[in-house]
């Protein structure tokens, strides 16, 4: 799918804000407890994450059909939508820590990175949580292996986006 960086692909409801305030204010309505619709387009919605942390809380709508790991990647370096930004941050962290890894090992390997990416890796470490913890925690289904496995990948990322920034 061809994404439209200047399109909105996720709403954050920033949770000191009023729910039915947003929905209106974007124009989606409640549909049943997961599924939202947009009343201008069609589109539908859902519910797809909440955080909670010392630093913030807010949970956040994600258009469907959800996207992949290029178009998050994508739409975070180049949408100036800071919802966008944001959910991409969030998806990446729970379904794509191997891939951002990827990505960023090959960033290290290059003599260096744009403006947008450095600025990218800063949203990464402000809004995910070390070691991609929001993952794990959410995901009841995994093994004690499995969430090593996602801890070290996120040890890793945590590792190279600090170099990277530094440079």
């Amino acid at each position: 799918m061809n994404i439209d960086i200047n399109r909105k692909y996720f709403v954050i409801i920033w949770l000191r804000q009023d729910l039915e305030k947003t929905l209106k204010k974007e124009k989606i309505e409640f549909i049943n407890n997961d599924a939202f619709q947009c009343k201008i387009d069609g589109s539908i919605w859902i519910k797809r994450f909440s955080q909670y942390n010392s630093e913030f809380e807010f949970s956040g709508l994600m258009r469907l059909p959800e996207l992949d790991f290029l178009e998050l990647w994508n739409l975070l370096l180049f949408s100036k939508i800071e919802n966008n930004r944001i959910g991409s941050i969030l998806i990446i962290e729970e379904l794509y820590g191997e891939d951002l890894l990827e990505i960023l090992l090959e960033m290290r390997n290059n003599n260096g990175i744009s403006k947008k990416e450095k600025q990218a890796l800063k949203l990464i470490k402000q809004y995910s949580l070390p070691f991609g913890v929001f993952h794990w925690k959410r995901n009841t289904d995994l093994n004690q292996d499995e969430k090593i496995k996602i801890i070290d990948v996120w040890t890793r990322i945590n590792e190279v986006i600090t170099e990277l920034i530094s440079r």
